[in-house]
């Protein structure tokens, strides 16, 4: 059974501590000036992720302050990363064009391969993509190198969505990811017994 204590709520009602006030997302300070005890928890989790005793009210607001400034600096961050993968993702989707390859590549002892040709552009992050045929030429025990025919289709028209990398999500009937690549790559194929 899931334990529905809520530690957060729990502190809140006890007399003596107070909520540290700061205007930085992601982080609450509770604490006891009697006790000197911080208690930190970060987003909206109902469980405190550290919990410290200090030898005095000095050196506990200072931690607080140094905890709460290094949230501070993740988040940041965390917003610098959202814009620079929104700049990566915009680039990455315009690269796509009509005519482009791409494959799939999975399995075990098995490796199988299938390639798609995107036949049209829906939207800025959608593609229509079809199956295309592939030639293989055995290269040892049980494995060889395939290799895309393009124009040679064998599959539906199928809508997919271009990831921020450029690749196409859940290209296959299994929901793999299909990567970019030429017509003139090579990919390793094997079969079983």
């Amino acid at each position: 059974m899931k334990s529905t204590f809520n530690e957060r709520e729990y502190i809140q009602s006890l007399p003596g501590y107070k909520e540290y006030e700061t205007t930085v997302d992601g982080i609450t300070v509770y604490y006891s000036e009697n006790e000197l005890v911080a208690r930190f928890f970060y987003g909206k989790s109902k469980k405190s992720k550290l919990s410290y005793r200090y030898a005095n009210l000095e050196k506990m607001i200072c931690r607080i302050e140094d905890r709460i400034k290094t949230q501070f600096d993740i988040n940041v961050a965390k917003e610098e990363r959202k814009k620079s993968d929104a700049i990566m993702a915009k680039e990455n989707r315009a690269k796509v064009k009509v005519g482009d390859v791409f494959h799939t590549s999975w399995g075990y002892e098995n490796t199988h391969v299938e390639y798609f040709q995107v036949v049209a552009r829906r939207t800025a992050t959608q593609v229509l993509v079809r199956q295309i045929g592939q030639t293989q030429e055995d290269n040892g025990f049980m494995s060889g190198r395939a290799k895309c025919t393009p124009d040679i289709f064998i599959g539906e028209i199928k809508k997919c969505t271009i990831d921020k990398y450029g690749n196409l999500v859940k290209a296959d009937e299994y929901g793999h990811k299909a990567y970019p690549g030429n017509i003139e790559d090579t990919h390793h194929v094997s079969w079983g017994y």
